[in-house]
């Protein structure tokens, strides 16, 4: 039953949600760390990777109310696409 979550509520944070969340942390704290060791003169320590993750939030927050809409109506026709061609 857990394998096939057949025993959480609906909408439950599981194990799973946590690991997927961790992994887009992981890959977007990477990504940081490697443009700041990009940058000439500049040290990586723990200080200088907060502010450019800090300073990476905000475009990230920026773009979030023009993105949703987007893939949003990006999901809608794909699932036109798929009822459109199934039926024929």
């Amino acid at each position: 039953m857990w394998a096939l979550r057949k025993d959480g509520k609906l909408g439950q944070f599981g194990l799973g949600s946590l690991l997927f969340l961790t992994f887009f942390v992981a890959l977007y704290l990477s990504a940081i760390r490697a443009l700041v060791s990009l940058a000439p003169g500049v040290s990586v320590e723990g200080w200088t990777l907060f502010q450019a993750a800090l300073l990476g939030l905000i475009p990230i927050a920026i773009s979030i109310p023009f993105l949703l809409p987007m893939l949003d109506a990006i999901l809608w026709v794909a699932v036109w696409l798929v009822k459109r061609f199934r039926k024929q």
